[in-house]
């Protein structure tokens, strides 16, 4: 970086000095922009060195990146609904969060919903009415919905 830094502020003193010791002349103008190509060239030139560096395994690296964060992405928007379904739930029966777990298989995100969703009561929660629970969540129209007890 030093080095590169180094002929950056060599190119801009020459090019400064050059136009101060030269006379005026009608190629002023492209003495100009032939100093301001020269100036980006030696400017974008680790920019040039960087592109020859990268090979086929490294694109096709970057690319299997990118599908695990769509995966990434699928498993968020999962845990998103659930997490939501969790909430509505707590809110409507005045259950404690965290005596209820919510899971959705067959998550479809291009759907938002799931083929079936399993809510499972756990310590004081597991006195509540679990046919309104199912409905509930059913008339969400998420997906079809099993509530189980969990005791211990």
């Amino acid at each position: 970086m030093i080095e590169y830094m180094k002929s950056v502020f060599i190119v801009s003193a020459l090019f400064s000095l050059f136009t101060k010791l030269s006379y005026k002349s009608n190629l002023d103008g492209a003495r100009r922009i032939g100093f301001g190509i020269l100036f980006v060239f030696v400017v974008a030139s680790p920019l040039f060195t960087m592109l020859g560096e990268i090979s086929k395994t490294d694109i096709e690296k970057i690319f299997s990146d990118f599908e695990s964060y769509e995966g990434a992405e699928y498993e968020v928007a999962e845990l998103s609904l659930e997490q939501g379904i969790l909430k509505c739930i707590s809110s409507e029966f005045n259950i404690k969060e965290e005596n209820l777990t919510v899971m959705v298989e067959n998550f479809d995100i291009s759907k938002m919903n799931a083929d079936r969703v399993r809510v499972i009561l756990s310590g004081a929660a597991i006195t509540a009415d679990y046919n309104k629970i199912e409905n509930y969540v059913e008339s969400l129209e998420i997906g079809e919905c099993d509530v189980e007890i969990e005791i211990g």
